[in-house]
């Protein structure tokens, strides 16, 4: 088979990211996203703890360092984007847990967005998902 005739249909399976407090953020990404713990696994020089969303789509995968290195976040990632029903209401829960509004909420392309950093600093766009017959 010929590169150009395969077909690649791909979903992301999961995004991992290092966290000072592993408490602090199961509980932010659950209550603030409604992702739900699955698993956790040691992985030697780390902790990991798997949260997957609600209904479908991406893992969020956690993970602490066991000798308590500081967590840094770097300039070379965006956010990690999520649909959500109510993008004001949501930011708002974020900021009530410790996240920072860095843009919005606010009404861009068509699109209700916020974009927040977690308490760790990683950033998180919210779109506001439309709903059938909705003019926004």
């Amino acid at each position: 088979m010929q590169p150009d005739e395969i077909t690649v249909e791909t979903a992301p399976a999961f995004y991992k990211i290092f966290v000072a407090d592993l408490g602090r953020s199961i509980d932010f990404y659950s209550e603030c996203l409604g992702f739900r713990e699955q698993r956790r696994i040691d992985a030697g020089k780390f902790d990991e703890v798997v949260l997957a969303p609600g209904k479908q789509g991406a893992s969020i995968v956690l993970c602490r360092w066991k000798d308590e290195r500081a967590v840094e976040a770097g300039a070379a990632n965006g956010p990690t984007g999520y649909f959500v029903a109510d993008v004001d209401a949501i930011a708002t829960r974020m900021t009530d847990r410790g996240a920072r509004t860095m843009i919005g909420p606010l009404d861009y392309a068509g699109t209700r967005i916020a974009v927040l950093a977690d308490p760790d600093g990683h950033q998180i766009e919210l779109l506001g998902r439309k709903s059938a017959g909705s003019t926004n």
